[in-house]
């Protein structure tokens, strides 16, 4: 990614056993807090991306 000039975020959630937000309902306790803040990055990577084409929720 570096070679090709092109930015990228790597975030890393220590604990969840997972590189996304899946099966948080096995462990609420350990996985909510990553899956909301996975889930608002995704939201603000899909608003630079995309701008305002269809970014509800």
């Amino acid at each position: 990614m570096r070679r090709a000039g092109v930015p990228y975020d790597i975030h890393d959630y220590d604990g969840v056993n997972h590189a996304f937000w899946l099966h948080v309902d096995q462990a609420p306790q350990r996985r909510t807090a990553a899956a909301l803040d996975a889930w608002q990055r995704l939201k603000a990577y899909l608003k630079r991306t995309l701008g305002s084409q269809g970014t509800t929720g």
